[in-house]
Formats: structure tokens, sequence, C-alpha cells
């Protein structure tokens, strides 16, 4: 309820902000504060490019001061403060190699590669070190360092890279770079209500998240049978059956279109399994979905044409998720095939609505296919090893009751999405609002 009415008060002042031509914070008396300065950023503090450290020298949690790799930063979601690392270092092992953790609060960023392009920044507030493929800015005592960070997301630094066989940056290369500054007591103000706005988002993370493992644990006990459901008269269903995924399904053909052959203009829809990854979950609501099309001019008669109910998976991913399937829904009178690296299959017999998107995509099943996956750089599995697995089911009615139910857990999960989506659209636009 409390969080309720922080994200309710935070909502009417961004309203309201989002009213002022150009977001200014005044004293507490009313009054204004000086015009803001431009200026470079080593003006105002010191760019440092992280240590080379040898791998043998790292250790776990248990020492005091982390090391942070690039690799750390994937993992925070929309945390400002980097709270762990994979790497944890003693005073000891540094003052041997001659090396000093950075006792500073300070902004830590990648400096060179592909990692560079992902634009992420992060915060570390405790002793740290990081490596030389990222750097440190430390600003001096008269700035903010919260405004500083709130900055450098507003734009992207990227763009001031050294362009060579790798992106990367050197210190002089993020030192002239300007920055608008307020005085410290307005970048104070500045940093502390998007710090307000970031709690929020932070929150909404929690709830997405939260009811995702909600989800992930309830398809875990509904698929092994540790839960079942009952009739509405309190007695028990028939106890579940189980066939072979050949007996289950009959295959139908897939094409093998790439990305370049296919629009957001045309006639055929086409499931590709990257989507499958990224875009659709277990259930493909085709009147709902941005399904891409093949382009007009490319034949598309010899392919079989989908149907509700019929199962994509993708055999192809670069790593344990192969196999991830989407059960389709809503064709109506489009016209839908099957794509890339994908399997298509039609059940054999009745199954409810979404019930076999959800099995299908359960860790009961998907431990199944395990065993069968191959390659190192990219993993895939055929249709031979599909085929042998088996898929467990339980009366018709049994079914609809576990698939209204997961619905109602993916209709949840949307809303929540959309409410982080909103916050963080609000939260870009302020950003504008005050360094456009």
């Amino acid at each position: 309820h409390r969080q309720g009415e922080f994200r309710a008060e935070i909502a009417r002042i961004v309203w309201w902000i989002m009213l002022v031509p150009k977001l200014r914070f005044k004293r507490e008396d009313g009054t204004d504060y000086p015009e803001w300065e431009e200026k470079k950023l080593g003006a105002i503090g010191k760019a440092i490019i992280g240590s080379g450290f040898s791998k043998k020298y790292q250790g776990h949690k248990d020492l005091p001061i982390p090391f942070y790799k690039v690799s750390d930063m994937n993992n925070v979601g929309n945390e400002i403060v980097m709270n762990n690392s994979n790497n944890y270092v003693s005073e000891e092992l540094l003052l041997k190699m001659g090396l000093k953790a950075c006792q500073q609060n300070a902004i830590i960023f990648a400096k060179v590669g592909a990692a560079l392009m992902l634009d992420r920044k992060r915060i570390a507030n405790k002793p740290f070190l990081v490596d030389n493929n990222m750097m440190i800015f430390m600003p001096n005592e008269n700035n903010e360092l919260r405004y500083i960070y709130h900055w450098l997301t507003s734009i992207r630094l990227s763009k001031y890279a050294q362009i060579g066989a790798l992106p990367s940056f050197n210190a002089s290369d993020i030192e002239y770079v300007i920055i608008p500054l307020p005085c410290l007591e307005e970048q104070q103000k500045i940093a502390n209500f998007l710090s307000n706005v970031d709690e929020v988002i932070a929150q909404s993370e929690a709830e997405v998240a939260n009811l995702q493992h909600q989800k992930k644990a309830a398809m875990q006990k509904i698929f092994s049978q540790e839960v079942r459901f009952k009739r509405e008269d309190g007695t028990s269903y028939p106890e579940w059956n189980s066939k072979s995924f050949s007996d289950n399904f009959s295959s139908l053909n897939n094409n093998t279109f790439s990305r370049n052959m296919l629009s957001e203009s045309g006639s055929v829809c086409n499931i590709h399994y990257g989507d499958i990854f990224v875009k659709y979950g277990e259930i493909c609501d085709v009147q709902k979905e941005n399904i891409p099309k093949v382009n007009d001019h490319i034949d598309t008669g010899k392919y079989d044409l989908l149907q509700d109910g019929d199962i994509i998976l993708a055999d192809t991913a670069e790593d344990e998720t192969v196999g991830k399937a989407t059960e389709i829904l809503n064709v109506d009178t489009a016209t839908v095939i099957s794509g890339l690296h994908t399997m298509a299959c039609r059940p054999n017999y009745k199954f409810a609505p979404m019930y076999l998107g959800y099995y299908i995509n359960s860790p009961t099943y998907h431990n199944q296919l395990l065993p069968f996956m191959q390659g190192i750089k990219v993993t895939s599995i055929g249709r031979k090893n599909i085929s042998e697995t088996s898929i467990s089911f339980p009366c018709l009615e049994e079914q609809q009751k576990i698939a209204d139910f997961l619905s109602a857990y993916d209709e949840a999960i949307s809303y929540a999405k959309q409410e982080l989506d909103k916050w963080k659209e609000l939260k870009k636009g302020l950003l504008q609002q005050m360094f456009a």
C-alpha cells in the first residue's frame, strides 16, 4: 500500500513536470538557481582505465574487494549500483601486486568492443577494481555523482569512441565530453528526483520478475503433477496419460527464409526461430503479435499453412534454450507458415487450447531434450530426437483449467510489463527535458 502511495505521488509530480517546457528546480525559498554551465568531464573529474589482473589471482565472495568485469554489468537489470561480482580479491594481494582499489564512489562502463556499444553505465559505491576492458570516471567532491550518472544515461557515450578494429575509449576521449552542469545543490535535487523515479522502475521490474518466478514455479508443480486440479464438485480427475511425441504430432513443412526475405508488409506471416526466443511467449496470438511477412514476390505455395493449436519449436539456439516452442492461436483469416530453424507440428488428437504451448515449454518436458542437444557454439536438436520424447497430459477438462490458470499469469505479467514500459518512457522524457 505504501509503495502504491509513493508511486502515485511520483506519478503526480512527473505529470506536472512534463508540462514544464524546460525542467528546472528551484531553491526552497522559490528563487532560481544560477544558469547552467558547460564543462568538460575532465574539468570536474578524472577518467581511469582499469587494471590487467591475472585469473589465477581471482578469489571468491569471502574476500572483501569486488573486481568488476563487463560481464558483471549484464546481470543487474535496472539497478544503478553494482552490488555483486563474480570475482573478489584481498587487500593483501593488491599490496603484493602494487595495485590499489578505487576508494571513491565512481561510474564504471565498458571501454572496448561490443560491450562499449551497449552503453551500459553503473555506479560502484564501495572499494573496487575493474579490469582493463573497463573504465572508471571519478567526479570531484564539488559535483554530484548521481547527477553525472543520470546525464550519462541520457546520451550515447559510445559516439565518442575511437573506431578501429574494435571501438574503444581512452581517458582523454571521456574527459573531453561536454556536460551541462547546474550548481551542486540543483544537481542534488535532480539526482534525488531521478533516483525516486528509478526506485519506481526497480519496483516495477521486481514485480515482473516475481510474477515470472511464480509462473515458472507453478508450471514446475503442475506438469510434474505435484499439484492437481479438481472438478467443481471437489472430485479428482482421472490420472494423466503419456504418449510419444511422434504419436501425438504430425510434421509440417517449414521454410528456410532468411531475415532479408521478410518485411513488415506482405500477405504471408512467417514464424522465424529468432522470434520464438525474443518475441513470442508460450502462445503466439496471430491477431495480436506483429509477425514478419514474407516478401510478396517469394513463392510460399509448397509450405504447410499453420492453424490454431499447431506447435512451432526452435531447433537451434546459442544455449540450452533450444527447443523453446510457441503454440499458434487465433489464426482466423491470416496466412501463417513456419520459418527458418523451426519444427512445425500438428496435434493428432484434440488438446485444450494453449495446454501444449505451456507443457512443451515447461521444465518437465524441456529436461527430456537436454541429452539430445548437440553443438558447441550453436546448439541444435533433430526431429528424430524430439520424436523420442514423451508428452504427458490429463483429461481435456483439466487441460483447460491448467491453460486458464497459466494464461491468467501471462495477463498479469503483460500488464506489469506495460506499467514498467510506461515508467521507462516517462524517465526518458524527463531526461530529454532536463538535458535537451
